[in-house]
């Protein structure tokens, strides 16, 4: 089930960057790619000053070399470790308001896509059928609605950590307490726990 959706996720993309409409594949570059690394290269960097601790869980990978599974375990980033609750705050509000910034720079792409689409009328020759045409414009709105609903999620996270509405874990590391935030996500009458920095890279 997860490999088809991300086939026609990956087909949706493919079609709207041919059809000129380059948004969503922007969305991919910035938010799977870049900004991971962004958040990667941060916490390293913080962690190198004494500013945090890192925390990371160990993947297993199977990689097929000419037929042969090969296994690998790679360490992914899991959480992060603060001396203070409000410094906790501090570094994952930098990370939202970067986050916020890629955003509304995709949904000015995006509305520069619809004028110069729609407006100019700036279609490929090539793809100028009036139902690939209205394809492409339901992809746009449709992608348009994801990225304001993602820039809400994103003011809804800051008004959280604003108001520490969040789990507070703390715990001592060579005599300095660290502090971790925790989201909490009730599904079936079931409640579990989940690194808050998960919610920021959703």
């Amino acid at each position: 089930m997860a490999e088809m959706k991300f086939f026609l996720l990956s087909a949706l993309v493919i079609f709207a960057t041919f059809m000129g409409f380059h948004a969503p594949l922007f969305y991919v570059v910035f938010m799977f790619i870049l900004y991971p690394v962004y958040i990667s290269i941060r916490t390293e960097s913080l962690r190198k000053s004494g500013k945090l601790l890192i925390e990371s869980k160990k993947n297993q990978w199977i990689f097929y070399m000419q037929g042969i599974p090969v296994k690998e375990a790679i360490n992914s980033l899991h959480n992060i470790h603060a001396p203070s609750e409000n410094e906790l705050g501090s570094i994952f509000n930098r990370m939202l308001n970067a986050k916020l910034l890629v955003l509304f720079t995709l949904l000015a792409i995006t509305c520069h896509n619809f004028y110069t689409y729609f407006i100019l009328g700036q279609i490929p020759v090539f793809f100028n059928n009036i139902w690939l045409i209205i394809a492409t414009l339901l992809i746009g709105l449709l992608f348009t609605v994801f990225i304001v609903q993602k820039i809400r999620g994103c003011i809804k996270t800051k008004q959280l950590i604003n108001k520490k509405t969040w789990i507070i874990s703390c715990h001592e590391n060579h005599g300095i307490d660290y502090y971790s935030a925790y989201h909490i996500i009730t599904e079936k009458n079931e409640v579990s726990y989940s690194p808050f920095l998960s919610t920021i890279l959703k």
